[in-house]
């Protein structure tokens, strides 16, 4: 068909005018009209897309400062309770080379329903199963199907519930948690699987590891039995109801390790009853199992202590050459390595290398030489500045040859990997690894590669690049439980979970919400106070010189990049996504409320 009236007629011809109609009609009309006319209509059309120009990128603006599209979808999913999109996972292999092996990192998602936090796993025949902060069950098998585990750690969940702590904000329900499993065989396709875990009392938590039989059957895993109490540490903390946090339970250590058929080793944390924190130095209490290295048998159900003047023990290791490895969270400047022996006491609350959490930091007041260990048994390396250290495996050399005589530990606020290199006790350097997010939990496999969790909610496969690999086909996700309340929503709301869970990754090791300072000032009541004017804490000039207000829109930008805002602040980049920024403002701003004696200092 030829261009011009040809082209048009079938549309005209059954009353309706084609686009290129409308064209030369609106040509012809703008011709037609005086030369003022058409550039006023010019000017008007360009005005107009100006306008829609600035307005959708302000709404754009708007839709990524508050995170709307996420909320929108936090929101829809709490309504439904449904999974989400992504229940079957195409993972590819990510490269990362280091200075001896070349890794490859797959991250498979085990968040559904919005609740991110895994909390530990371990292998059981060939499935490695992992569960939630508050005892949620689930495994991933050999072949990569994610299924559901029909267990239930008697938390006593209920009975916390009635005692109406969720509701007190000083409580910090989200570390009340499960803290680690160990499998281990005790026949063709059977295991038992532990679990350290903290249980609420009355009015008190304890320290439990309870005990529950598996069987690998029908092509899954099964439950044969009930749980059963292995040890309940003593005495069940108490929950000071005139302190904050009530319960230190972020200071609760909680790992276990087979050391020979009839013992298993747990670490218990002293939830910061240090003597200095809050009364009484449990760690070098004989009479308590806080501050403690157990070794509880597994036949008589007894336990002793194996080592005392531990702080907050967040990884233990049996490795192959039978010593026993453990990493603890010190104070500010004192995560530690120790190698643990019979008998042996590491000083907590002391001696330590650490300091107390404020700025500028002071000496730690029980320490006669400040920054030594003087007079017990010393680490054999500690991280200055502090990692927020987790746990730690003995690579395998079959997997990776070029690692041997070596530790690999995890870190939660670095979001790194650190390779120890060791010459018999001592540490020669450590190479960190970026990992990019809070490592949890991590094992090693019985193939060679190691397997970690995240805060964020993934099971990270760790290998040695043997070249291309092809891709993990995942799915089941969409099977695994919903979260229990406290897990999705410690405060009121889901997004308030959310920004809850960001806090704690991101601020809770510096500051705290009780009107206390640590590295840095105490964040209840920030938003309207004056800047730099939080009591008690030194502020640096660039901060105490300030006379402005904090709002959420200057906070969220001194988040992005506080020496942009404010040149020459001693606040380390937090290195925040734009989202993690704005869930941690909704959190705050959510949790205004303060004592009336912390609203009179501040104001």
């Amino acid at each position: 068909m030829e261009r011009g009236d040809k082209a048009v007629r079938p549309d005209r011809a059954k009353g309706r005018w084609a686009p290129l109609d409308w064209a030369r009609a609106f040509s012809r009309w703008f011709a037609a009209r005086p030369l003022g006319e058409r550039g006023g209509f010019v000017a008007c059309v360009a005005a107009a897309c100006l306008a829609f120009t600035l307005a959708g990128g302000a709404m754009a603006h708007i839709a990524d400062r508050y995170d709307l599209f996420s909320k929108a979808r936090a929101r829809l999913a709490l309504l439904f309770d449904r999974a989400p999109p992504n229940s079957d996972q195409i993972v590819a292999w990510r490269s990362i080379e280091t200075s001896l092996e070349e890794l490859q990192l797959a991250w498979v998602e085990i968040s559904p329903h919005g609740a991110p936090a895994l909390a530990a796993i371990a292998e059981v025949g060939d499935d490695i199963v992992f569960t939630s902060r508050l005892g949620r069950f689930g495994y991933e098998t050999a072949d990569n199907h994610i299924r559901p585990l029909d267990l239930h750690l008697p938390m006593n969940l209920d009975r916390l519930r009635a005692s109406g702590l969720e509701d007190d904000p000083y409580f910090e329900i989200m570390t009340f948690r499960v803290t680690d499993l160990l499998s281990v065989e005790t026949g063709p396709g059977r295991y038992d699987l532990y679990a350290a875990y903290q249980r609420f009392g009355e009015d008190c938590v304890k320290v439990v590891v309870s005990r529950i039989a598996l069987e690998a059957r029908d092509g899954g895993l099964h439950r044969s039995g009930a749980w059963s109490d292995v040890y309940v540490a003593h005495p069940c903390v108490p929950i000071d109801h005139n302190a904050a946090p009530r319960i230190a339970g972020y200071q609760g250590g909680g790992r276990l390790a087979l050391l020979d058929r009839d013992t298993l080793l747990l670490s218990v944390g002293d939830f910061a009853f240090d003597g200095y924190t809050k009364p009484a130095a449990v760690s070098m209490d004989p009479e308590s199992d806080l501050g403690k290295l157990l070794a509880i048998s597994l036949s008589t159900g007894r336990a002793r202590h194996f080592a005392s003047g531990l702080r907050n023990p967040e990884g233990l290791l049996v490795a192959h050459d039978g010593r026993i490895w453990e990493t603890e969270h010190g104070p500010q400047g004192g995560d530690e390595l120790n190698l643990m022996r019979d008998g042996a006491n590491y000083g907590w609350p002391i001696v330590t290398y650490g300091t107390q959490y404020t700025h500028p930091p002071l000496q730690w007041p029980a320490n006669p030489t400040p920054g030594a260990h003087d007079g017990y048994v010393r680490p054999r390396f500690a991280f200055v500045p502090s990692i927020a250290i987790s746990n730690l495996v003995e690579p395998d050399v079959r997997e990776f040859p070029n690692w041997g005589r070596r530790l690999l530990v995890g870190s939660l606020s670095q979001q790194k990997l650190f390779v120890l290199a060791m010459d018999g006790d001592e540490v020669v350097y450590a190479e960190p690894i970026e990992i990019g997010a809070r490592i949890r939990d991590m094992i090693s496999l019985h193939d060679g590669r190691i397997a970690l969790i995240t805060d964020n909610g993934f099971l990270v496969f760790l290998r040695r690049d043997g070249g291309d690999a092809a891709p993990l086909h995942v799915d089941g996700l969409s099977s695994l439980s919903a979260p229990v309340p406290e897990e999705r929503e410690p405060t009121t709301t889901a997004l308030a979970s959310v920004g809850s869970d960001a806090y704690v990754a991101h601020c809770q090791a510096c500051h705290s919400l009780h009107g206390v300072a640590r590295v840095g000032p105490p964040l209840n009541g920030l938003i309207g106070r004056r800047i730099g004017a939080a009591p008690g804490f030194s502020y640096s000039r660039a901060l105490a010189e300030k006379r402005e207000v904090w709002t959420p829109e200057l906070l969220s930008s001194f988040l992005q990049d506080p020496q942009d805002r404010f040149p020459g602040t001693i606040m380390p980049p937090p290195h925040l996504t734009s989202h993690e920024t704005h869930q941690i403002i909704d959190y705050l701003r959510a949790g205004q409320a303060q004592p009336q004696h912390e609203q009179q200092a501040v104001h």
